[in-house]
This record gives structure tokens, sequence and C-alpha cells, in this order.
């Protein structure tokens, strides 16, 4: 994202920052506003994230296991699905870089 060289520096700090942005959203979810009523949701967002372990996961309810099978499963499929439209959009910002080379 950084080493894009046909792309501004200023285009190259929005994508850094939206970056940053969104990955600490993501953060916030598992991590902020921790209560009895919001556990399932934290729960989710740390699943999500990466930082359970099994182990750690293992010392729920069979129900939350279960649960978080089906999170899984989802979340695979989102993030295959927007690494497709990520390559897309990267390959069309590398077609219209070409298109500009061209036109100088």
């Amino acid at each position: 994202m950084m080493q894009d060289a046909d792309s501004s520096a200023h285009d190259r700090y929005l994508r850094l920052f939206r970056l940053i942005k969104e990955r600490d959203e993501r953060i916030v979810a598992a991590f902020d506003d921790l209560r009895r009523s919001t556990t399932i949701q934290r729960l989710a967002a740390m699943i999500n994230l990466g930082v359970m372990t099994d182990v750690e996961l293992a010392q729920f309810s069979r129900a939350i296991a279960n649960q978080q099978q089906l999170w899984r499963k989802s979340w695979g499929r989102a993030r295959r699905a927007a690494r497709r439209v990520e390559h897309r959009s990267c390959s069309l910002s590398a077609a219209a870089a070409d298109e500009r080379r061209r036109r100088r």
C-alpha cells in the first residue's frame, strides 16, 4: 500500500488513515464496554480479531463453542469476498495508473 509509486503521497496517506481507523474500530468492538450484557458481542469481536486461543475458547460452554464455529465460517466467507473486491479494486487502480502513464 505505502510503496505504490503510482499514487500520490496524499492518496497513500488517506489509504493508511482509513486502514488504521478500520482496525481501531475492530479493537474497540472487542474491548470497549465490557459488561455481562455485551459478552457475546465482545467475544465474537475477539474471535474475529484472532486474539482468543482455542484453549481459552474451550473454557466456554458447548453452545458458545458451536456459535464461534459459525462465526468463523461466516467471517471466512466475508473475508474472501472482501479480498476479491480489494483485488478487483487494485486491478482497476493499476489499469487507471497505466492509462495515466500512457496519456503523458
